[in-house]
């Protein structure tokens, strides 16, 4: 990510927005109120959630697609994500009848 810490709920008040930041889950529920609150009065609001930097399962180095992992690097990333059901990107483009730029 290029900006992988960017500050959303800034980026909302440059907006005109309000903007909350969230970084512990016990503000959670008060923030939520708060924003409910000043959206009935037609307020735009963004609520940033930081509740944690570790992600569970990472995007950016998802092994499930045949064309470019191993048939044991696909099968060690489902069980150690328990991500059996998970299939490539690429499919769903194809079954749309479009073809992925960076797969052939």
């Amino acid at each position: 990510c290029d900006f992988p810490n960017a500050d959303y709920a800034k980026i909302a008040e440059a907006q005109g927005a309000v903007g909350f930041t969230v970084d512990r889950i016990e503000d959670i529920d008060a923030v939520v109120a708060e924003a409910v609150k000043l959206s009935k009065e037609g307020k735009t609001v963004v609520i940033d959630a930081r509740i944690t930097e570790h992600r569970p399962l990472p995007v950016e180095v998802l092994e499930l697609d045949p064309k470019l992992h191993s048939e044991e690097a696909i099968k060690a990333f489902k069980e150690k994500y328990e991500a059996e059901e998970l299939v490539p990107f690429r499919l769903f483009l194809e079954e749309e009848g479009l073809q992925s730029r960076a797969i052939k």
